[in-house]
């Protein structure tokens, strides 16, 4: 059995432009001309409704305690399985270097998560970086055993930018929102960033 384009995206309860960057990935089939329609297989889709959620309650490996790097690609025009070469960039995000290379220094490689409308595409590590003022690109490394834990998976993240620390333990500079997805976003130098800390109880009347 095959559905259309838009049958996938309710399925899946995606919009419209998250359905078709999903799509041009391939996660749901190559999908074939019938008509006018392009259809793709059920099954397929299928198979990602069922994948299961990774979420903020989620229990994740040591390597992931720093936080993870998720890289939102857009794989519109590219070839098919092309994740590795997008999310290592370029990302116009200035000074992305900065936040990524303090996770380096303090834990080693950072994990990377590659996903399209939140569904993962495959896993790296960065072990390196090169940064200008146009753009940052990435040196990725094969994953560790910590990508077991996202490996044909959904992590529903929401909305925020295409480069993004995921459950990151570090707090931004005063001035800047803390979120739960920290944009790789700068300037940030290093010296301002610190350990998120938990929050002390506070103390009730009565």
């Amino acid at each position: 059995m095959d559905v259309s384009g838009r049958e996938v995206g309710e399925i899946l309860g995606l919009g419209q432009s998250q359905t078709t960057r999903l799509l041009a990935s391939g996660l749901a089939g190559p999908g074939h001309r019938r008509g006018r329609s392009v259809l793709y297989d059920a099954a397929a889709v299928a198979a990602l409704r069922d994948r299961p959620l990774v979420t903020e309650e989620t229990p994740l490996p040591p390597a992931c305690g720093d936080g993870v790097l998720l890289a939102r690609v857009d794989p519109r025009g590219a070839e098919p399985g092309a994740w590795r070469e997008l999310a290592s960039g370029p990302w116009r995000l200035a000074f992305s270097r900065v936040l990524v290379l303090l996770v380096m220094r303090s834990t080693g490689p950072v994990p990377l998560v590659a996903t399209v409308a939140g569904f993962v595409l495959g896993g790296a590590e960065v072990i390196d970086g090169r940064h200008t003022p146009e753009a940052t690109t990435f040196e990725l490394a094969e994953p560790g055993d910590w990508f077991d834990a996202f490996s044909d998976t959904r992590v529903p993240a929401g909305p925020g930018e295409p480069l993004l620390f995921w459950r990151c333990r570090w707090s931004a500079p005063m001035g800047h929102r803390r979120t739960t997805g920290l944009p790789v976003l700068g300037p940030v130098p290093p010296r301002h960033l610190r350990p998120v800390r938990p929050a002390r109880p506070r103390a009730t009347a009565g």
